[in-house]
């Protein structure tokens, strides 16, 4: 999976709604809560349990306290919302 060297994920700070001119420097290990919205769309391959794959397009990262630690909330291939994090991730579709 390519990183963006913004955010060192899939995505990149230029992909969100509120964050765009948002840097790393500056929000890494913040001790905030915050909440990524995406306006790119993505679609991911993602491992909910073992050797079980949806299809996911990614709605918001949400980070609880240090980015860039977090989970994502995204909806899956038979429209039910879906929670997971980076390590769940196996494919980027862009």
């Amino acid at each position: 999976m390519q990183l963006n060297k913004d955010t060192l994920k899939f995505w990149s700070f230029k992909d969100t709604k509120d964050y765009k001119s948002a840097k790393y420097k500056h929000i890494c290990n913040s001790n905030v809560n915050l909440r990524y919205t995406f306006v790119k769309s993505f679609l991911l391959k993602v491992e909910l349990t073992n050797n079980k794959f949806s299809y996911v397009t990614p709605l918001c990262f949400m980070s609880y306290g240090s980015f860039p630690d977090g989970n994502y909330e995204g909806i899956d291939d038979s429209g039910q919302k879906i929670f997971f994090n980076e390590e769940q991730i196996n494919e980027v579709y862009r």
